[in-house]
């Protein structure tokens, strides 16, 4: 969706918005805050078995200024519905594992989310979504890393490879 898609939301409460298999349905447009959508802008490789973050360098719109350094902070206590999805490539092969941390980075921070994948013994090209619907206090971080034990892989960099996007709903 481009950021005049989702500006869209705040039209009226009673919205239901569909996303893969699940829906949410606003109550009240207060809510609807926060809208980021971010991507890697060029591709990034990730070292064998080091928990490398996520570059998402490149923002597609921050409503309320909240999203750098591939960091989101919640600007209010609420729920957040986000999703990540990760194009890459691996030769061999591949256990991978993206994490999600809350406040802090890998290695510092606390995992909160995992989306594990396996890649077959050819080189391939892959993708996956970490979603989730979680509670944030204001003032908490998230980011996001790759972990694969077994192989190199590289992160696709583009707007429609690898990007990040987070809403506040309630």
């Amino acid at each position: 969706p481009t950021a005049n898609e989702y500006k869209t939301l705040t039209a009226g409460a009673g919205m239901t918005i569909v996303h893969g298999v699940g829906s949410i349905t606003f109550t009240s447009t207060a809510a609807m805050t926060a809208l980021v959508r971010a991507f890697a802008a060029v591709n990034q490789l990730v070292g064998l078995a080091v928990d490398t973050s996520i570059a998402l360098a490149t923002e597609s719109f921050d409503t309320d200024g909240v999203f750098a350094g591939s960091v989101f902070t919640a600007p209010a206590t609420g729920k957040y519905k986000l999703c990540l999805h990760i194009s890459g490539i691996a030769a061999g092969a591949t256990a991978a594992e993206t994490r999600m941390y809350l406040n802090g980075a890998p290695g510092v921070g606390t995992i909160i989310a995992t989306a594990p994948t396996y890649l077959g013994a050819i080189v391939v090209e892959f993708g996956w979504e970490l979603n989730a619907l979680i509670a944030l206090t204001a003032g908490d971080t998230i980011q996001f890393s790759l972990f694969a034990p077994t192989n190199n892989v590289t992160i696709q960099g583009g707007t429609t490879k690898t990007w990040f996007d987070i809403m506040r709903v309630a």
